[in-house]
């Protein structure tokens, strides 16, 4: 009888584990969501304010972004193409607006979540 009793509670004790585990692995994915999210809104950002400082914006705009993407491709690999920059700063313009709204809360780490709206993945935005 004993045995079944610490075999219950081996098995409750062992789902407890589980389940932090878990919530772990959420937590993680969610925290990866949203630091892509906002690592790509404030690449978005940069590229959007450095185009609107420079005098033939067009024209630079399309040869900074080019050869940001050639940089970062070549600094960090895979992941910031020139269609995934253009994307980043398309996310910027639409986003800014709303981010613009929300009452200013120093962009800490612990406080990231609050400063940025971001409820879905980068994938999904």
């Amino acid at each position: 009888m004993s045995d079944l009793i610490n075999s219950q509670k081996a098995n409750s004790f062992f789902e407890d584990v589980a389940r932090i585990i878990e919530q772990a692995h959420s937590f993680v994915g969610r925290t990866a969501d949203l630091t892509m999210c906002v690592t790509y809104f404030e690449i978005g950002r940069m590229i959007v304010e450095e185009e609107q400082g420079g005098k033939a914006r067009a024209e630079y705009g399309s040869k900074l972004m080019r050869g940001l993407a050639d940089f970062l491709t070549d600094k960090f690999g895979r992941g910031f193409s020139l269609s995934t920059l253009k994307n980043a700063k398309q996310f910027y313009n639409v986003y800014a607006p709303v981010i613009g709204q929300i009452p200013f809360i120093e962009k800490s780490q612990t406080m990231i979540s609050q400063s940025y709206p971001f409820n879905l993945s980068w994938s999904h935005y």
